[in-house]
């Protein structure tokens, strides 16, 4: 090869590769837009999770998002692992793997607690797996 190949081939691989670090870290291109997400927050060791309402997906925890909601599990919650429902307002990131061992498919930053409760919610529906935790 050349030496205007080679210096071609570098500057072209840097590009792509500042280009990709960037739409991939972007807020924009990391997170939907905010909205309403109803669900179950389920904390406990290695397990910072919320629970869409019928759905067999798992959402890991930003960790700021557990300061937001920390307070109100805790006074509801009677031990680890069990499910509160909550109604947030946050963000959820693309479809990856996330969290304890990439076990989650999704990100979610909650930004506000609108609601929270102990126990099952009827139009809420909750995977077999954490049933047992109700």
């Amino acid at each position: 090869m050349n030496k205007v190949s080679t210096q071609t081939m570098i500057f072209l691989t840097v590009f792509l590769m500042a280009g990709f670090g960037y739409y991939r870290y972007s807020e924009d291109a990391y997170f939907e837009s905010n909205n309403i997400k109803n669900g179950y927050v389920i904390l406990g060791f290695e397990s910072l999770l919320f629970i869409p309402c019928n759905t067999n997906e798992e959402w890991w925890l930003v960790n700021k998002s557990v300061s937001v909601v920390s307070s109100g599990y805790a006074a509801l919650a009677k031990v680890s692992y069990q499910p509160i429902y909550m109604s947030v307002v946050g963000q959820t990131s693309r479809k990856g793997s996330y969290g304890h061992m990439g076990a989650s498919v999704r990100e979610l930053e909650i930004y506000e607690v609108l609601t929270s409760s102990a126990g099952k919610v009827e139009s809420c529906e909750l995977q077999d797996f954490w049933k047992k935790y109700l």
